[in-house]
């Protein structure tokens, strides 16, 4: 008997471990490389200089900063999403200003495939509704 709960949770936590990796990771780190890997993206993507390249950073930094302090206020929920509207579209104006037209206008396009790619996944995930 002893052997079979031994066995048993030995499966029991090989399954957690499988199933534990396969989760995507919240950790600041990951959240750091995975920032890191889309902003190198948008980069290749855009063919941005390095000055570009340098500014949207700093832009980045700037609105991730800017969006952590609005959450940590404390606002009404209508306040806040005003609040935010504002930021992104001050954000918006500014990415505006460091890239030439073409660049702005790919990197729109980038955004609303990411923004669609995203919602699809978000509807792939909603269990299905039984009648």
């Amino acid at each position: 008997m002893n052997t079979r709960s031994f066995l048993l949770s030995l499966c029991v936590a090989a399954s957690t471990a499988a199933v534990a990796q396969g989760t995507i990771q919240t950790t600041p780190t990951a959240v750091v490389d995975r920032s890191r890997t889309q902003h190198d993206a948008m980069v290749k993507e855009l063919g941005l200089t390095p000055e570009q390249d340098a500014q949207m950073l700093q832009s980045e930094e700037r609105y991730r900063q800017s969006a952590k302090e609005l959450n940590a206020a404390g606002l009404d929920a209508s306040v806040r999403q005003e609040r935010a509207r504002a930021l992104r579209d001050a954000r918006d104006k500014e990415v505006q200003g460091i890239l030439t037209a073409e660049q702005y206008q790919k990197f729109l396009a980038m955004r609303k495939e990411k923004r669609s790619d995203g919602l699809q996944r978000v509807q792939e995930a909603k269990p299905a509704h039984q009648e």
